[in-house]
């Protein structure tokens, strides 16, 4: 069997060789991916025992599936799906909306590596027709569990009731191409980040989440430079210390910056994986003895240049700045300390 990381692999070959629950975790990706522009407030994983052919539902309202939602149903299999492949996952979603566990969804779109071939993809774009196959497939076949009388009925009203044009499949060209557009491709695939963009200007007036490394900042040029008359109001004018201070606002908006870029370009927990190894990096350095606290923000800020961060992602898209943003937002989070209070 091909391993789906083998380097040279394009993204249709990888996918191709996903196991099922690969394959779901992926559809899972792109859905969140699409989440926005589908107006889905919440998307869930859903496949496995009793999932009632539900692998991954977007839902467009806080009831569930007992509102408006579409259904993704998840198919790896080493070719084209049939209709014989169909069917039985159609039946399905009608059974358990009979069986009051959900409404029908707006869309039911099957999503195959292979995508569907082509009589299957022939019928879903013809409703009338599909639904014609759909109910003499239903009448010829034995589905399991066995349905009684009552539910056999309920089930060929609904179906009569439905327009087939809910039921699609997508084509292994757009899931690629839509899952592209996620922040899970690059890693997923060990293709480039997406290019940052640039930040934008550092805002002239404090900004809530500052507080606390801009009095760490100012207290650590005042221990320095006591007869200096620094307060949060007037060091950026200062001349000689305003620039400095000046530089460490520019780092800490553009750590800011990497850490909205992460949460669009990288899965969650990218960023706090970044800030985690350069604590680790620096904590010992900012909890030895110096003579004051510049001192000590400069020797940390100094060595979170030299950091071995060559494991994470991120750093392809992060310069040195970003770095020493990094340990400004960890001392925001009390988790490095200039000064310590008095």
């Amino acid at each position: 069997m091909v391993d789906p990381e083998a380097p040279g692999l394009s993204p249709a070959q990888v996918i191709s060789h996903y196991s099922g629950d690969q394959w779901e975790e992926f559809v899972d990706e792109l859905v969140e991916g699409i989440q926005s522009t589908h107006g889905y407030l919440l998307v869930k994983r859903m496949g496995g025992p009793g999932d009632l052919g539900i692998d991954v539902a977007g839902f467009k309202s806080a009831h569930g599936l007992e509102g408006p939602w579409d259904c993704y149903q998840c198919k790896q299999y080493a070719s084209p799906l049939q209709p014989s492949d169909a069917w039985p996952e159609i039946l399905k979603i009608f059974r358990a909306t009979v069986a009051g566990d959900c409404v029908m969804p707006d869309a039911y779109l099957f999503v195959a590596p292979k995508g569907a071939g082509l009589k299957l993809n022939k019928m879903l774009s013809q409703p009338t027709k599909a639904k014609e196959e759909f109910i003499g497939w239903l009448a010829t076949h034995a589905p399991a569990p066995a349905m009684n009388a009552v539910e056999r009925i309920a089930v060929d009203a609904l179906v009569a009731a439905t327009n087939f044009g809910m039921f699609d499949a997508l084509q292994g060209r757009h899931v690629i191409s839509m899952h592209a557009d996620t922040r899970y491709y690059s890693l997923r695939f060990n293709s480039p980040l997406p290019e940052r963009r640039e930040i934008e200007a550092v805002p002239g007036a404090y900004t809530g989440d500052e507080k606390r490394y801009v009095d760490q900042l100012v207290a650590a040029y005042r221990e320095r430079h006591p007869a200096d008359d620094l307060d949060r109001d007037n060091v950026a004018s200062h001349p000689t210390r305003g620039q400095h201070f000046k530089r460490q606002r520019q780092a800490f908006f553009r750590a800011e910056s990497l850490r909205v870029y992460a949460r669009e370009s990288t899965p969650d927990g990218t960023f706090e994986a970044l800030q985690a190894d350069v604590h680790a990096g620096v904590v010992e350095l900012a909890e030895s003895d110096h003579a004051d606290g510049y001192t000590r923000a400069q020797a940390v800020l100094q060595a979170s240049a030299s950091i071995d961060l060559n494991n994470h992602r991120l750093i392809e898209r992060a310069d040195l700045d970003d770095r020493k943003g990094v340990c400004h937002q960890l001392v925001n989070d009390e988790r490095l300390t200039w000064v310590e209070a008095p």
